[in-house]
């Protein structure tokens, strides 16, 4: 019997490819073949984390790259992309590449070395998938990575504004969250454990509680902001623990 073979193209946002990643787990151990599909920056970035045989010895799940529109430097796995720049880019830029990749990877079918592509599941943000899926008369899956919770406040955002639930006016509107899931992820940047000792400490231990602060890693703060948040963070009275990225730190500098 043939092995089904399924195309995984990811999101070029960090947060967007954990998500998928499992999924893509998943499908392997029902017996799909795997050929998880990434930017050649965020695959760059997972080599520079992870070891350059990171993504090596995985039996019918392998990893293929495409372009994305922006240029690429040997400095890039440490700098964080202009968001808007690659929004617009992986509109106009991303299909043509795509399309190439799965002819080529046709033509391994043909030769026998991989099964054929019976379909491909993609981040619900790479819409010309859809594109190279009709084309090429494929059945396709759109993959939300966000909560059944968030895309349903995207639906009806309008209203919620309307209503003038939104923005929110205090503390009284928000619900906390006792997350009881374990945790997973790869990290597509070198991670950085010089705060564990500290956390270990007696200063946070004594209170309780820390402030852990995280933008992200498309987030881009000017100076000034970064100084507007510094102040908050001091008038809280509370110790906290900050993970700022490439961009942000040049912001500091």
């Amino acid at each position: 019997m043939v092995k089904p073979s399924s195309k995984i193209c990811s999101n070029f946002n960090k947060g967007h490819i954990n998500p998928l990643f499992r999924i893509a787990k998943l499908l392997h151990l029902r017996g799909f073949h795997i050929t998880f599909v990434n930017t050649e920056y965020n695959h760059k970035c997972l080599l520079n984390s992870r070891g350059p045989k990171a993504l090596e010895g995985l039996q019918d799940f392998h990893f293929e790259t495409i372009p994305d529109g922006l240029p690429l430097t040997d400095e890039d796995a440490d700098v964080t992309q202009d968001i808007v720049s690659l929004c617009k880019s992986v509109r106009e830029n991303m299909l043509i590449p795509f399309h190439e990749l799965l002819a080529r990877l046709h033509d391994s079918d043909t030769a026998g070395l991989i099964p054929p592509v019976t379909c491909l599941v993609s981040d619900v943000g790479m819409a010309f998938t859809i594109h190279a899926a009709e084309e090429l008369a494929l059945p396709i899956v759109l993959f939300p990575s966000a909560s059944a919770g968030s895309l349903l406040s995207c639906l009806h955002l309008r209203a919620l504004i309307d209503k003038g639930l939104i923005p929110l006016k205090d503390e009284s509107y928000l619900t906390n969250v006792y997350w009881k899931q374990k945790l997973t992820g790869s990290n597509l940047w070198k991670e950085n454990t010089e705060g564990h000792g500290w956390l270990e400490s007696e200063e946070p231990k004594s209170v309780h509680s820390v402030v852990y602060v995280n933008f992200g890693s498309i987030t881009v703060l000017s100076p000034e902001q970064l100084l507007e948040f510094a102040r908050g963070l001091a008038n809280s009275k509370r110790p906290f623990c900050g993970s700022l990225g490439r961009a942000l730190s040049l912001a500091v500098q």
